[in-house]
């Protein structure tokens, strides 16, 4: 497989994946129906800003993981797993909340989808889908500085879960999963 750039110069796999890293090149591919025409864009996919999609959808993954390494960080949790148990009241009932918990459950059906019909560009649809819901989310709910311990207990359950399930698709989507950026 060859690129061509803007230049009229022919660029190899190779090439491309040293100019803009394996993960966004990655990306870019698999984000096209494979009965689409594909515009690589060597610019967007260099830049470090939410505009990128790969970076978008991996900073989504590791605002998740800062939320559970401060909450280890303050001693709320132990180690980060399995070991929180969701609580009964307070519910989680914030629309942000409820839109991410949508999201999550999409998942299966959009894997199921992805393997009947061989699109694989609907995974990255949906992992910016999910991202987007993770930031909207990150900056507008207070999910260690909730009153409520049992507020702060179960939405830091939906944070694991979020982290799952973006953890999952980033597999599939065969990139990184970055605990810094």
């Amino acid at each position: 497989m060859l690129f061509r750039s803007r230049a009229g110069q022919i660029v190899t796999p190779r090439e491309l994946i040293k100019e803009v890293g394996y993960d966004a090149a990655r990306f870019f591919m698999v984000q096209h129906s494979l009965t689409s025409h594909m515009d690589f864009d060597l610019d967007l996919a260099s830049e470090r800003s939410e505009r990128n999609p790969v970076y978008y959808v991996q900073y989504a993954y590791v605002r998740l993981q800062s939320i559970l390494r401060r909450a280890k960080e303050r001693g709320v949790i132990g180690e980060v797993g399995p070991a929180l148990e969701l609580s009964g009241d307070p519910i989680l009932t914030h629309t942000l909340e409820l839109n991410l918990m949508r999201q999550l459950y999409r998942f299966p059906e959009e894997v199921g989808d992805i393997a009947r019909h061989f699109e694989v560009h609907g995974l990255a649809y949906y992992a910016m889908d999910l991202a987007k819901t993770v930031h909207i989310f990150y900056r507008h709910v207070p999910v260690l500085a909730a009153v409520d311990t049992i507020l702060v207990t179960n939405r830091l359950q939906l944070v694991l879960a979020a982290r799952s399930v973006l953890g999952k698709t980033l597999d599939l989507l065969g990139l990184g999963k970055p605990d810094v950026m």
